[in-house]
């Protein structure tokens, strides 16, 4: 499978050469042939200059044509940076921005990790739902209120009473009476992602199986979160690995027939290689999405996304890949909306520049979470990729102090100490480089060193 990006919108041809060679003709020889044979040569030195010259623009034209510009097709009408004072605030305005009315599902997972929340996306893809996040021990009132703003009517709880307790549980179901509730856990994050594949699988689930399975580290947020859109997209499960690779009955399933392709989001050191080799030894064709950083590897798992979808996206979304507290809710709003979700660390992510170079068709960009987890310089790097000026002021720092210099005059003495008759009056540097000098003081009777 090719994984270069497809071109997704073809770039205007230049007005301007167009003209030029339209305008490259020969309207001369008329003119020519009316002349002597001085004048015919004159015309026809006349005529070469010119078609030199002409010549010349189009070369210049060409070569302008050909600098990439990242902004060519930039129509931007929305840049938005989704952000709350605390991780539930800012999961909050991500639902709000995915799911703006109502919706029959949603899928609850807790706020303080990432396994569950990661592996639940193809869930709440194939049941068109957000997912909400909540403290474990008691729900968080912004769940709460998203529950009841969207008129939820059943929830999938992901993770045992470790992860989300029988209290939270309890308060779920004083929201409404009726409210149908779903918990889905296994004894660890693996088998959790297992039984999660199984509900997806069950008579219940509303859209078809899909034949691609996602493989990602358990250990590690990165890769499988820029991996979630798609598995939301397209209800692909995920199969959690350890760094020893896949547990057997993970393994068993693989193995089973019941997929045509997987994914590998990360390199050899998140998913063992051993674990692409026993794969492909059966047949099944497997794809592995890797780069030098977990920012290539976005990069890279963005590249697939793209040439995966029917359209050009209208949209996409941007959060950090130091943290995963502000992304986790991301995954429904990225893959609602049919894009691509790229971590960036600073202002030179590779991220950046081939957003703007393979979506610069979007209308809106969005940027999850608050200052701390996207600073102020890498958002204006966004936003000038797309032919925008910055949007917000950054922290200039601190003007640089002078060091203080030692006063290079510095003598052997310091105050208070005597000095000899012949040096009465006179002014030196002492040894902290203040000045002195020798003097009967205090009716001493002899003279001593004192500051001027």
């Amino acid at each position: 499978m090719s994984l270069r990006p497809k071109p997704l919108i073809e770039p205007p041809q230049s007005q301007s050469a167009t003209r030029i060679s339209t305008f490259n003709s020969t309207p001369f020889k008329g003119i020519i042939a009316l002349g002597t044979p001085f004048e015919e040569r004159n015309m026809k030195s006349i005529h070469n200059k010119v078609r030199s010259v002409i010549a010349a623009i189009v070369c210049v034209f060409c070569t302008l044509a050909l600098i990439p510009t990242h902004n060519a097709y930039a129509s931007v009408n929305s840049f938005t940076r989704i952000a709350g004072n605390t991780r539930y605030e800012t999961m909050s305005q991500i639902v709000e921005q995915a799911f703006p009315t109502s919706s029959e599902y949603a899928v609850l997972a807790a706020g303080s990790n990432f396994p569950d929340a990661l592996a639940a996306s193809s869930l709440a893809g194939a049941y068109n739902a957000p997912i909400i996040l909540t403290d474990s021990y008691s729900l968080s009132s912004e769940a709460s209120f998203e529950m009841q703003r969207l008129g939820v009517r059943k929830v999938f709880i992901i993770g045992g009473q470790s992860a989300i307790s029988a209290d939270v549980e309890q308060s779920i179901r004083q929201i409404q009476s009726s409210m149908e509730i779903e918990r889905i856990a296994g004894s660890t994050r693996y088998d959790t992602a297992l039984q999660i594949y199984n509900a997806l699988t069950s008579s219940n689930t509303r859209s078809q199986a899909s034949k691609v399975a996602i493989i990602a580290t358990g250990n590690s947020f990165a890769d499988a979160l820029s991996i979630s859109p798609y598995a939301y997209q397209t209800s692909s499960p995920f199969f959690l690995s350890s760094p020893s690779g896949l547990d057997p009955d993970s393994l068993q399933i693989l193995e089973s027939g019941a997929f045509n392709s997987v994914i590998i989001a990360g390199g050899t050191a998140a998913v063992p290689q051993h674990v692409q080799t026993n794969l492909e030894a059966l047949g099944i064709n497997v794809t592995r999405l890797s780069g030098g950083t977990r920012y290539e590897t976005s990069k890279s798992i963005g590249e697939f996304v793209l040439n995966n979808l029917n359209s050009a996206p209208q949209d996409v979304v941007f959060a950090t890949g130091s943290n995963f507290p502000d992304a986790l809710a991301g995954s429904a709003l990225s893959g609602s909306k049919k894009t691509a979700m790229l971590l960036v660390q600073d202002s030179n992510s590779p991220t950046i520049d081939f957003a703007a170079q393979n979506i610069s068709s979007a209308q809106n960009v969005y940027v999850l979470g608050g200052k701390n987890a996207v600073n102020s310089s890498t958002l204006n790097a966004i936003a000038r990729a797309y032919g925008l000026g910055d949007q917000e002021s950054e922290p200039q720092p601190p003007a640089p102090q002078p060091t203080p210099q030692p006063n290079p005059q510095v003598g052997t003495h310091d105050a208070g100490e005597f000095c000899k008759k012949a040096d009465v009056g006179k002014v030196e540097y002492a040894k902290n480089g203040r000045l002195i000098v020798c003097e009967y003081r205090n009716n001493n009777k002899t003279p001593h060193w004192h500051y001027v």
